[in-house]
């Protein structure tokens, strides 16, 4: 008589899942560039292209909240 031999499978995560992180990495290190090290050219940027500062004072607000020198 022979017995079934129990053999265990560990599911590996999606490739999707992992796809997803990588994403999530990048919008956060390029959100990182722009708040931190950019000096507010990406903002100057979408400053031209709305007609007004706001984007530019979110930018500078969050630099002095998360501590970043700036001027």
């Amino acid at each position: 008589m022979t017995t079934p031999s129990s053999t265990t499978t560990t599911a590996l995560p999606a490739a999707g899942a992992y796809a997803g992180l990588a994403a999530a990495v990048l919008l956060a290190f390029g959100l990182l560039f722009a708040v931190a090290f950019d000096q507010g050219q990406l903002a100057q940027l979408a400053q031209a292209a709305a007609g007004d500062s706001t984007v530019h004072e979110v930018f500078h607000d969050a630099r002095h909240m998360l501590g970043f020198p700036c001027h």
